[in-house]
């Protein structure tokens, strides 16, 4: 459990986040990236105005993941604030809502609760898999009620 704990607050932060963002120290340079990454200078970063930023495909699974972490008003895009809120996720402190966006990304077939696929499919996602045991033994080890599935306070409990 703690491999997958420390992708999400150590290696997504890193390898998802714009790299610029993740090297930035304050405030003035997270705008400035933010600013920089706004492609159509509307204030709002898109899923695909962050994959390019992030140097992926734009149709990347990776911005729309950065996206829906940190989107806290819906809008389906991020605010220069909810885009400060890198800083927090660099931090590896990561609020209820955001996992609850994060779970919810994650349960394909949206039955509030991550089977064994969909678990294996977000290890993979967030670059944590590291063999098929290992990653099978942590989600064995989340699955405190023994149901073949996580649901949202055993996922959230992977992250504490």
């Amino acid at each position: 459990m703690t491999s997958f704990r420390n992708t999400v607050s150590a290696l997504f932060l890193a390898s998802l986040l714009v790299p610029a963002a993740s090297q930035a120290q304050t405030s003035e340079e997270l705008t400035q990236v933010f600013t920089d990454s706004d492609s159509d200078a509307n204030g709002q970063l898109s899923a695909e105005e962050l994959s390019l930023a992030l140097e992926a495909p734009a149709d990347s699974d990776r911005g729309r993941l950065l996206v829906v972490m940190l989107d806290a008003d819906g809008s389906d895009a991020l605010s220069l604030a909810e885009f400060q809120d890198i800083g927090a996720l660099m931090r590896g402190t990561m609020s209820d809502a955001q996992l609850d966006r994060l779970f919810a990304l994650l349960d394909g077939n949206d039955d509030a609760a991550l089977d064994r696929s969909e678990f294996l499919e977000a290890v993979v996602l967030l670059g944590d898999f590291q063999d098929q045991a290992t990653s099978e033994a942590e989600f064995h080890a989340a699955d405190q009620n023994g149901d073949e599935a996580l649901d949202s306070q055993e996922f959230k409990a992977l992250f504490f």
